[in-house]
């Protein structure tokens, strides 16, 4: 048999261990092909998902508010509407957002904010303000490197049990996705607009400015921005996962 098949297909035969696992595939699944790897999940995948769960998300985000008159968030980059100011002072804000409540904010005493840093936060500012709901919530976080430590998925594991979204967690979330983030795509500018509305003073009053303008969002607010989300979802799926710009 082993003749015939190098005689006829111009290559070694498999072997009996190969052919015995071919045909337990073939009983298994009715074919001898290998599935398609699904690879990291895609927006589209993620997105009937998420509309089942989108009510107890407790979305989280860092920006920099500079006293110059710029917001950075990673990447993004939010001109105020004043002419920038010759100034390097800066505040690095944490804050949170559920479906019915702002959670924050928190100011970074230090410039950078390091894992250990951002776990003390989670320990003494986040889970007590969350503790009557953390057995319901979900928590969001992005794929910064202060957030997917050791120390801080683990930390997440054991408050967040098979409930937490990020790099390395137990629930999937498409890389790269401000539109579905309601702190990028609506957060952080709305509060921008408020900071900034004339010129910064100095580092205390930027703070003020950054608390008062958070006191504005209020319920009717954040169920209008989850409806967003759920639009949102909505385009991702009819687009099949793709990336589109939304006004």
């Amino acid at each position: 048999m082993q003749r015939n098949f190098r005689t006829h297909y111009q290559k070694h035969p498999p072997s009996r261990n190969s052919i015995i696992d071919l045909k337990k595939k073939f009983l298994e699944t009715g074919s001898v092909l290998s599935k398609k790897s699904s690879g990291r999940p895609s927006t589209q995948q993620i997105c009937y998902e998420e509309q089942r769960m989108m009510t107890p998300i407790l979305f989280c985000d860092e920006a920099c508010f500079h006293i110059s008159g710029t917001v950075n968030r990673h990447n993004v980059r939010i001109w105020g509407s004043e002419n920038p100011l010759e100034c390097r002072e800066k505040s690095n804000v944490w804050c949170a957002l559920m479906h019915d409540q702002v959670i924050g904010p928190f100011f970074f005493a230090e410039k950078t904010a390091i894992s250990v840093i951002y776990l003390d936060m989670l320990q003494n500012f986040v889970y007590p303000q969350i503790e009557t709901l953390q057995s319901e919530i979900i928590f969001q976080e992005d794929g910064a490197p202060p957030h997917w430590s050791t120390i801080i998925r683990e930390a997440l594991d054991k408050h967040f049990p098979g409930r937490w979204i990020g790099r390395g967690s137990p629930i999937s979330w498409p890389p790269r996705s401000p539109d579905i983030t309601p702190l990028d795509f609506f957060l952080w500018g709305y509060v921008k607009d408020i900071v900034y509305k004339t010129q910064v003073r100095d580092s205390d009053q930027l703070k003020t400015r950054v608390r008062d303008a958070l006191t504005t969002v209020d319920v009717g607010m954040l169920a209008r921005t989850w409806q967003e989300i759920e639009y949102r979802l909505d385009i991702l799926r009819a687009t099949n996962g793709a990336h589109v710009q939304l006004y």
